[in-house]
């Protein structure tokens, strides 16, 4: 693979307006000022027991940097409006430098020019240009098949996709790569972020077809139709799955739950007794650190959503139990207030698992539920390049 075809350049891709604020900052401004500052405060490091805070710049500036060093982060932050960090500015600064968005004079000083005014103006070509080079049609495309996705279910596309098109191999960091390219596409309107589910817009669609050849529309939108229809049946399945749980005999219930346990990694799980309000309960041991920790779970399989009340109540039961946390199950959801009790200071932990956690973990263990494979067929491009050396002569 040649330098050429590398697509990931910057680990941390900033935001675009972020760029814009910083570009118009940095105009006239040395560029070894802007260098010096930074390192004066990436060297300051703290430790496990005493680490810096870096929260609120107008305290922390002041307290830690002096001289020109103060004078470029105060510029910096006060003229961005309080909106970047200087604490982060090295993100902004290696990418400026990477796609030469600013220019140097004899002095060494930087200079909005050609490219840094495209970029501010939003020029098609430019902005093509600097998202091909960091991956950011391939992640809407990766986007395009899925009709919503959290980042758990993007990262196998993206990690393999790095792993060709990151000049130093798969980067340690390929999470952070991928929510700050995320958080990128959602300010540019590219993407919809929904309580934790990412899908692609109108606008990214628009976006990816107008930077694609003729030839490979046609066969991204085949592909596209493909992975959304089976998405689409995907989804029929797990709301087929979920109306089943509320149908099931709740004897047949409470063991489903044993059975979604033991494969989660509890140990020692036993249903303890069955009722007839269609709830569970259940003891079971979890491994935390070299200890194993006895957990009581409850199922309730209500229509209406979870109370605070039964949050209080799982956790006043523990004692009896001699259990030390407790886990509530629910094919309905949640009310308000409830992330606040279950996880309440010097309280003993609650965790919480609503329907649509609960039919993603049977969907991820397989129980109630069958993965079929589907074999997709597709030219391997790279096989009839040519390469470098066939290309020079």
């Amino acid at each position: 693979m040649s330098e050429k075809e590398y697509k990931i350049t910057i680990p941390t891709m900033p935001l675009y307006s972020n760029l814009k604020n910083i570009i118009k900052i940095w105009d006239n401004v040395p560029k070894d000022s802007i260098k010096d500052t930074i390192r004066t405060i990436l060297n300051q490091v703290g430790t496990i027991e005493n680490p810096v805070d870096w929260s609120d710049p107008d305290k922390w500036i002041n307290e830690r940097l002096t001289g020109e060093d103060a004078i470029i982060a105060l510029k910096v932050w006060n003229e961005s409006k309080k909106t970047i960090n200087p604490r982060y500015m090295v993100r902004l600064y290696n990418f400026i430098n990477t796609h030469a968005l600013l220019e140097l004079d004899k002095n060494k000083i930087y200079h909005i020019e050609k490219r840094g005014n495209l970029f501010l103006s939003n020029d098609a070509h430019i902005v093509h240009e600097i998202d091909n080079k960091e991956g950011i049609p391939d992640l809407l495309n990766i986007l395009s098949l899925k009709k919503s996705a959290k980042i758990r279910d993007i990262l196998p596309d993206w990690d393999e996709f790095i792993q060709l098109f990151f000049r130093y191999g798969k980067a340690q960091t390929s999470q952070e790569m991928l929510r700050s390219r995320l958080a990128n596409l959602t300010e540019r309107n590219l993407i919809f972020k929904e309580r934790g589910f990412y899908s692609i817009s109108p606008k990214g669609l628009d976006y990816i077809k107008s930077i694609s050849t003729k030839s490979s529309i046609k066969s991204d939108d085949e592909k596209r139709s493909l992975h959304l229809s089976i998405e689409e049946y995907n989804q029929k399945q797990r709301k087929s799955l979920k109306e089943k749980l509320s149908e099931m005999d709740p004897y047949q219930f409470e063991h489903l739950v044993k059975n979604l346990l033991e494969q989660m990694g509890y140990e020692n799980v036993i249903v303890t007794k069955q009722t007839g309000d269609q709830g569970v309960d259940v003891v079971g041991e979890i491994q935390s650190g070299i200890s194993l920790v006895k957990e009581v779970i409850q199922v309730k399989r209500h229509k209406t959503n979870i109370t605070r009340p039964i949050i209080d109540q799982l956790r006043g039961a523990l004692p009896y139990q001699r259990a030390i946390r407790g886990t509530i199950i629910t094919t309905s959801k949640f009310s308000k207030g409830c992330d606040e009790a279950a996880n309440y200071p010097g309280a003993a932990p609650i965790t919480l698992m609503d329907g649509d956690n609960l039919v993603e973990n049977l969907v991820k263990y397989q129980i109630g539920i069958l993965r079929r494979s589907i074999d997709i067929l597709e030219v391997n491009d790279i096989t009839f390049r040519k390469n470098d050396e066939e290309n020079n002569y």
